[in-house]
């Protein structure tokens, strides 16, 4: 049996490399980005691995127990962040960046009251 070289390794070190661009917040400063790793399904925080205004392909290791990525921006200081929650790879390499990310859609741990 020919096994796939591509695929990671059994146990592979997991790892998240963040790749936010230097956008701009309402002002035309540079947004203030924050990342958190989730630790369940219930949406617990732990520990935080990234706070700046942009970030540029800085890569990390996933803790063991961390199931998700939580990116929060700040559109306006002063006001209350907006956030997205991510899944991360089961095992290898995974990149996230900010293209794409959707931070007007309702996040499943929102505190914010929506009519529905």
């Amino acid at each position: 049996m020919v096994q796939d070289s591509s695929a990671p390794a059994p146990n592979a070190a997991r790892t998240v490399t963040l790749n936010l661009r230097n956008r701009r917040d309402e002002q035309g400063e540079n947004m203030l980005w924050f990342a958190s790793w989730i630790v369940d399904g219930a949406g617990a925080e732990g520990e935080w691995f990234y706070s700046g205004t942009n970030s540029d392909a800085s890569r990390y290791d996933v803790p063991e127990q961390a199931t998700g990525v939580r990116i929060r921006r700040w559109p306006s200081p002063g006001t209350d962040p907006e956030y997205v929650d991510l899944p991360v790879n089961a095992d290898g390499e995974q990149t996230i960046t900010d293209r794409g990310l959707q931070f007007d859609r309702r996040q499943p741990n929102s505190l914010l009251h929506f009519d529905d």
